[in-house]
């Protein structure tokens, strides 16, 4: 219990990251190497422990078999020449002392050749005298503790005629395990050393990997985040490097219908159907309000690539809805166009007025009058025809602002007073075909401006389950080297840079709901034809 409050004190001490990472490191490797060092210190003993024993052992047997040691024993002879030959063994196998004892246990061989003739100490021979064991002893001798082997000497008729002990000291044996030890301790303060070096530089590229930050920043950074994400208005989600989510904020999930933690981890191909985004992930492309439908529902969305030391890490999608972005298109288009019909009436209004007054000043009065009349009778007659053909108020503010612009222009723009527009269908977006007919309308004016007659003619049909709209312009026509690619993006026979975005934008607005746009030369005249199902197209 206390271990673990220590523990948890030293987590809560106010040091850096990087510190705590060098310190905890160290003391666990620490702890590690002293464990591993008294374990193998212990291991080591036992092993060199057991080894002498059995040295000890094999030696005693082996001077326990010797014809000329058995008849000196059997003669209990001891001293003298057996003396010197089991002295000059014992320097030759390293032994603290090779004694050898009748069967009662008294010596007739020993280092110290005073102690011949006397009684073994001990107390462990009993068993090699009695039983005719050989085995491994620990005793406490003349010479001090020892590990002894023991082993009974047998004669021709195998009798136990006495016993050969040979020792190594205790305090000899632990002289050979303290040199492993020490060599055993050098290691572990290299490693400690190396260990120590290693902390350092984990410590360092953890601390790169998190962009030098400490756990309380990233934890401060992980709560604005997820703030962040949940207080703005669009869907956000995060994708990994393969494609699958990892951050989606309350939004997103909405959008999908499901909670967050089951849209988590699965690959955004089960959702959307969008090849930009396998672009982003894979060549780290972005792209800018892009169409993307969700359970068939339209979405703007935006693709970022997500980089992380310059490889690519991922991707963030954001979403907003398109009916939203629809109703101000909506709004800004009439605005637009409101805009454009005050300023082109402003400006004709001031050409009409500098000439009445032209017409004031010399005195004409009449002319004057009926300059007046003729101008009211026009404006009149046009906006009356407008609205005779249509009842939605921004196709009337287009078509107004176009008729003003043309004015503007010395281009005569017409309406076919046969034409009919009343019931646009819901599906259709007013914005989509504003901007459809705008370009085409602007197209022409334009085309008009090089021709002799400058007129510009439109018309417009609710025809069975189709919606049919055709502007004419008396211009030159398409050059037939482009004829072939008009709808393509960036062709147009202007030279200006910019160009080729109208006709390309109207032509994808109307694929878009199933339609066509195509168009005809005839002698004098250019016809542009859009044709929009009624039905929605599945």
């Amino acid at each position: 219990m206390k271990s673990k409050i220590g523990l948890n004190n030293f987590f809560k001490m106010k040091l850096k990251l990087h510190t705590k990472l060098i310190l905890f490191n160290t003391i666990i490797i620490m702890l590690v190497a002293l464990l591993l060092s008294a374990y193998s210190t212990s291991l080591i003993a036992k092993i060199v422990e057991r080894y002498i024993g059995e040295k000890a052992l094999a030696v005693s047997k082996v001077v326990s078999k010797n014809p000329y040691v058995i008849e000196k024993v059997k003669k209990e002879e001891g001293g003298g020449e057996l003396q010197k030959y089991i002295e000059q063994l014992r320097k030759d196998v390293g032994a603290e002392f090779i004694v050898i004892g009748n069967e009662n246990e008294i010596r007739l061989t020993h280092p110290d050749e005073w102690k011949i003739g006397k009684k073994m100490v001990g107390g462990d021979s009993w068993r090699a005298l009695k039983y005719g064991e050989s085995y491994i002893s620990k005793a406490v001798g003349t010479l001090g503790p020892s590990i002894r082997g023991k082993t009974p000497v047998f004669d021709e008729n195998n009798n136990i005629i006495g016993i050969v002990s040979v020792g190594f000291l205790i305090k000899d044996i632990r002289q050979i395990i303290n040199k492993y030890a020490t060599r055993i301790k050098l290691l572990v303060i290299e490693l400690l050393i190396i260990s120590t070096i290693l902390s350092v530089i984990l410590a360092k590229n953890v601390k790169k990997s998190i962009f030098n930050l400490e756990p309380v920043e990233i934890a401060s950074l992980y709560n604005e985040k997820n703030t962040i994400l949940e207080s703005v208005h669009e869907s956000i989600f995060a994708l990994d490097k393969d494609g699958y989510f990892t951050t989606i904020n309350k939004k997103g999930s909405e959008i999908l219908g499901l909670p967050i933690k089951s849209i988590r981890g699965t690959h955004y191909s089960k959702y959307f159907i969008c090849s930009e985004i396998e672009k982003a992930l894979k060549a780290g492309e972005k792209f800018i309000n892009i169409d993307l439908f969700i359970y068939n529902i339209p979405y703007l969305a935006n693709i970022m690539p997500i980089k992380i030391n310059e490889k690519l890490s991922g991707c963030v999608i954001t979403l907003r809805s398109k009916d939203e972005f629809t109703v101000l298109a909506k709004q800004l288009s009439y605005f637009q166009e409101y805009t454009n019909m005050l300023r082109a009436q402003h400006h004709e209004f001031l050409n009409k007025l500098h000439t009445l007054n032209g017409f004031l000043s010399i005195g004409d009065y009449d002319t004057a009058l009926k300059y007046i009349n003729d101008e009211i009778t026009n404006d009149v007659s046009f906006y009356n025809k407008i609205t005779g053909t249509t009842s939605d108020k921004y196709l009337i503010a287009l078509l107004i602002g176009k008729y003003n612009y043309a004015n503007e222009k010395g281009i005569i723009l017409d309406i076919d007073e046969n034409s009919s527009l009343f019931n646009i269908p819901e599906h259709i977006s007013i914005n989509d075909l504003i901007i459809i007919l705008g370009n085409l309308i602007d197209n022409a004016i334009e085309a008009s401006l090089e021709s002799k007659e400058k007129k510009v003619f439109i018309s417009f049909y609710d025809y069975s389950n189709e919606l049919i709209f055709e502007v004419t312009d008396t211009g030159k026509g398409i050059p037939q080297e482009i004829e072939n690619h008009i709808f393509e993006k960036g062709v147009s026979n202007k030279q200006t840079k910019g160009r080729g975005i109208g006709l390309y934008q109207s032509y994808q607005l109307a694929k878009k709901y199933g339609g066509s746009i195509s168009y005809k030369r005839y002698k004098n005249e250019t016809v542009f034809t859009v044709i929009l199902p009624k039905e929605v197209n599945k």
